[in-house]
């Protein structure tokens, strides 16, 4: 089976401690990417995790091709535009709870 290639939006708390370790144990997923808005900590955390690019922005990393899915590990105020953004370049997104801070912003990630 062909694994799925992750790109990981945030490299806080929950990404660090939960979402990078769980992803880590899918058989079939490998994560290939990451960004963060603090790129010191993106750097850091794609050293400790052997994570091979680090992206400035997640508008870069959502155009890699190589890129099959996206995590989006930020701020609820931001899951929106982020996960709309990926969509937009054809990306599967796995996002955390809530999926977005209004009804509004939720129809239209459904609707891209």
């Amino acid at each position: 089976m062909e694994k799925v290639r992750l790109g990981f939006v945030g490299c806080g708390f929950m990404g660090q401690c939960v979402h990078l370790p769980s992803f880590r144990r899918v058989r079939n997923a490998e994560i290939v990417a990451i960004t963060d808005l603090r790129p010191k900590l993106a750097k850091a955390v794609a050293n400790e995790w052997k994570i091979g690019k680090v992206y400035p922005s997640h508008i870069e990393m959502v155009e890699d091709k190589e890129i099959d899915a996206v995590v989006e590990i930020t701020n609820k105020f931001v899951h929106a535009p982020i996960a709309i953004d990926a969509l937009k370049s054809g990306k599967h997104v796995f996002t955390e709870k809530p999926i977005a801070t209004t009804s509004k912003d939720a129809s239209a990630m459904v609707e891209t």
